[in-house]
């Protein structure tokens, strides 16, 4: 195949899902929001989910001006980091690197966790996930759910075991590694449809695309594939939720997936960001989200979580409804703690980190470790900053027990 073909060749993954989360806020979400308020069509309660009962204009204007100073921040740390707006400047690399060999105790540690997943699967009852295979289920550390959660939390490492795995199909193209490879990802989607992790799912494609972009196996068609799974994915555990209308019905179906796109509180949807952060110079409630990885025990009277203040936010600004909880996602996280200036250093500094990893990890030997780094951005936009270090410091252990597995012998 030849190398014009490869869109992976120069161009970062990272700020090109930052590119594409806001052309599609701009793009596409936005000129429908705009309309909906004064279009009689819209029904009322899709107007409640995106404006409560805050005036939309002043919803749309703030959440607006955060985004795309936030944007803005992002591009300027991409460019301090690569004097550019796109591509990684990667400089010349060892091309002699030793090829990956993988240890018999790596497949202990797969078989482990592949185990967990099917315990997992088991704790909530066969006949359950076939009645609602996608229902979301609040699996945390009470009561009977202990073991079900520390299974859980298993199975979703399975993605390290997949990406090395791919990168040693890529290396060696040793049939064995496919097959596994092919398993393992069955059995991470499988994990995250029937527990409606859709963000797990997003991550681990994500971490595909970087491992391709770092071999240069990156192509138009697969990327185009990629994408178009993700979007089955995300329909599928959108439609099949339990309470999602009818299923046997597909317009009925299709016109939830439109409604949830609209509707999306995901990523860096400015709703989201212009609601939280009219409703915060509102209430004048002051957090310190930014603190909300440190145990509450630890320091008690001047932390809240992201998952508490999610529950807190849904009950002040959608009392009618109290959807359980709402994630900030970076931008509103920060602005939050920090205001507007405080979030547009906050971004500025922490992408230029990640994108200093990222740059790091195309100029050198294949790092398991820096991949999972740089793929953990998606859970920054989207979730919290708390979120984003709570994954970093709950994963990176095991990761680097599996990485002990791994050895590289000379080419």
């Amino acid at each position: 195949m030849s190398g014009g073909q490869r869109l992976a060749r120069i161009i970062s993954p990272s700020v090109a899902l930052v590119h594409l989360l806001v052309a599609m806020d701009l793009l596409v979400r936005l000129p429908i929001i705009l309309k909906a308020d004064s279009n009689p069509e819209i029904p009322p309660d899709v107007i409640y989910d995106l404006f409560a009962d805050y005036l939309p204009s002043s919803v749309i204007s703030t959440g607006l001006a955060i985004e795309l100073l936030g944007y803005v921040a992002i591009l300027l740390a991409f460019f301090a980091v690569n004097r550019g707006f796109l591509r990684v400047r990667t400089g010349p690399r060892d091309l002699a690197r030793g090829r990956i060999v993988i240890l018999p105790t790596f497949y202990f540690l797969l078989f482990l966790c592949v185990a967990a997943a099917l315990m997992a699967f088991q704790a909530i009852g066969i006949s359950e996930i076939i009645a609602n295979i996608s229902a979301k289920r609040d699996i945390g550390l009470d009561g009977g759910n202990i073991i079900t959660y520390i299974f859980l939390k298993i199975a979703f490492a399975n993605h390290i075991f997949a990406m090395i795995l791919l990168a040693a199909y890529i290396e060696r193209s040793n049939i064995v590694y496919l097959v596994l490879l092919s398993i393992v990802t069955l059995l991470i989607f499988f994990t995250g449809v029937v527990f409606s992790q859709r963000q797990s799912i997003i991550i681990y494609m994500f971490e595909v695309i970087i491992i391709l972009t770092y071999y240069r196996q990156l192509t138009k068609a697969r990327l185009f594939a990629f994408a178009s799974f993700c979007l089955l994915i995300i329909f599928m555990t959108t439609v099949l939720r339990g309470g999602s209308g009818d299923r046997d019905n597909f317009g009925e179906m299709l016109a939830l997936f439109q409604r949830k796109i609209v509707v999306s509180r995901y990523f860096f949807d400015f709703t989201r960001t212009g609601i939280i952060a009219v409703w915060h110079e509102d209430s004048g409630v002051n957090p310190s989200l930014f603190l909300g990885f440190i145990p509450n025990t630890i320091w008690p009277e001047e932390t809240i979580n992201n998952k508490e203040f999610g529950h807190i936010i849904a009950e002040e600004i959608f009392p009618e409804k109290n959807p359980g909880g709402v994630t900030t996602g970076v931008l509103a996280d920060t602005f939050v703690s920090f205001g507007l200036a405080g979030t547009v250093l906050f971004v500025f500094c922490a992408f230029a980190l990640l994108f200093k990893v990222e740059q790091s990890m195309f100029r050198n030997d294949f790092s398991i470790v820096r991949i999972f780094v740089v793929a953990k951005i998606i859970v920054l936009i989207n979730s919290s900053i708390d979120s984003f270090v709570y994954a970093l410091l709950l994963e990176l252990p095991l990761l680097l027990v599996v990485r002990a597995t791994i050895v590289r012998m000379p080419r």
